[in-house]
């Protein structure tokens, strides 16, 4: 009970979640967050999210370079490159009301270990048991006649190696990770205020 609290899934576990993400075969972590009412449209949400700039954000800034401080300081090559962000994503998904981004690599490394992926064939077709595959999705949903974005986060490790190197990661990161997703959710809200 505590595992799935924190977003660590059973295989059996993953299939409970409904609208799971077409672009994993499973997952064995997942994050949920959810927006207070948006005064915006589907379309005018999703364009906002689509180009966001994370270091907009101090508090995302600071959680990122802290982040990245041990692969600036032992890797010249990380110096003077932009903080890590949605750009590094691949788009795998997109219409009015949902967006869905990838990323592949070894997150729990210094250096995120990313996978040069470049489209949604190319995430869906890599097969490395030694790399985690991590969707983000952004969708907006109607409730009560009010528009609310729902983010979510899903990991696939396709190897008990893989899983078990990114259980420490994930326990590590999880709690930033899920302030970082409610930090862009309220400023989208406050974009369209």
């Amino acid at each position: 009970m505590l595992c799935r609290k924190v977003g660590i899934l059973t295989a059996k576990s993953s299939l409970e979640i409904n609208d799971r993400t077409p672009f994993l075969p499973s997952f064995n972590f997942y994050e949920k967050h959810e927006s207070q009412a948006i005064n915006a449209s589907d379309n005018e949400i999703i364009e906002a999210i689509y180009f966001p700039n994370l270091n907009d954000d101090k508090v995302t800034h600071f959680l990122m370079s802290l982040r990245e401080l041990p692969a600036r300081l032992f890797n010249k090559s990380m110096q003077g490159k932009e903080t890590f962000g949605l750009k590094n994503f691949t788009l795998l998904y997109r219409s009015d009301n949902e967006i869905s981004l990838g990323l592949v690599g070894k997150f729990w490394r210094a250096d995120f270990g990313l996978c040069d992926i470049t489209n949604k064939d190319e995430f869906i077709n890599l097969n490395d048991p030694q790399v985690s595959k991590l969707v983000l999705r952004f969708k907006v949903i109607k409730q009560n006649n009010e528009n609310i974005v729902k983010t979510e986060t899903f990991v696939y490790c396709p190897s008990m190696v893989t899983k078990s190197v990114f259980s420490c990661y994930w326990l590590a990161i999880r709690f930033f990770s899920g302030l970082i997703r409610k930090r862009m959710l309220n400023n989208l809200k406050i974009f369209f205020d």
